[in-house]
């Protein structure tokens, strides 16, 4: 059913229609699964030859999206805390189901730089007692802050830097 048809339904009409589609749905969605499983390597090439014979396609549909972003900007938040919310439970899952990966992580992290720990340790002691004051972020002037050295041995001596630009100045300076 097009938009077309589907606006002139009465609320009555729209729910026994929205009724059929979830049972065909549920009754079909398991054949579906199984074909899916069963021919992913061809899908994937089928969709891989499409995008590739069909970007002013993509390219349009990416326009769409993108007006359509702007236009609706609560739904797409509210979209991105549900993929958020799933996306840090599969993050808790695997963390759980694998905490010697965790440890072995974090070994060789100290193992790669281990005045870091030493200088993030004096940078809270000097705050905690007030030798150290957070100042704003030295780009954007926002308060909530991070302390970023550029030398390790010199522990007193940080950049003020919000989360977003201590992310972007990792990125640039890695």
């Amino acid at each position: 059913m097009r938009k077309a048809e589907a606006s002139k339904l009465t609320d009555e009409q729209r729910r026994a229609y929205l009724a059929r589609r979830k049972a065909y749905y549920q009754a079909h969605k398991q054949g579906w699964v199984e074909y899916a499983k069963a021919h992913s390597e061809t899908i994937a090439e089928t969709k891989r030859r499409w995008n590739r014979d069909n970007p002013d396609k993509i390219q349009l549909k990416r326009e769409r999206e993108k007006q359509d972003r702007i236009a609706n900007p609560k739904r797409y938040a509210e979209i991105a805390r549900m993929q958020n919310a799933k996306r840090r439970t599969r993050i808790q899952e695997w963390e759980r189901n694998h905490p010697e990966k965790i440890r072995e992580g974090r070994q060789r992290r100290r193992m790669a730089n281990p005045e870091k720990p030493r200088a993030y340790g004096i940078v809270m002691r000097a705050i905690r007692s007030g030798k150290l004051k957070r100042q704003p972020c030295e780009v954007c002037g926002t308060l909530k802050v991070v302390a970023h050295h550029e030398d390790y041995s010199k522990p007193l001596e940080v950049n003020w830097l919000c989360r977003k630009h201590h992310n972007e100045h990792h990125r640039k300076y890695p």
